[in-house]
């Protein structure tokens, strides 16, 4: 009984949204979607972070870019969830798209020489 309790019953009556449809609200949304995806391997946060690219929200399109490209340069399959991408892309979302896989493939061509 007590505040204690009334406070857990009304977490369980409404609980968090699932972490792929969090409000796209700053920087620490992208951190918590790449921890998402690295802890299950759901490309969903992928795409989530994708759809921050050229849209109003606060987040800078800088940081979302880079954060893509230097997971698609280490990760498989952030780069074929990228990928996957472009045929549903606004003109202008594709061109970013374009270029933050050209940039990651060129990135593990020079990882991978000798």
């Amino acid at each position: 009984e007590g505040p204690e309790k009334d406070d857990l019953l009304l977490r369980m009556e409404n609980p968090a949204p699932p972490v792929k449809d969090l409000p796209l609200s700053g920087p620490s949304v992208i951190d918590t979607l790449w921890g998402w995806f690295f802890a299950t391997g759901d490309p969903d946060c992928v795409s989530r972070i994708v759809s921050a690219l050229n849209t109003v929200n606060p987040i800078p399109d800088g940081i979302v870019r880079i954060s893509l490209t230097e997971n698609a340069i280490d990760h498989d399959l952030v780069l074929k969830t990228i990928e996957d991408q472009l045929p549903y892309c606004t003109p202008n979302l594709l061109d970013e798209l374009v270029n933050i896989i050209r940039d990651a493939k060129r990135a593990r061509r020079q990882k991978n020489k000798p």
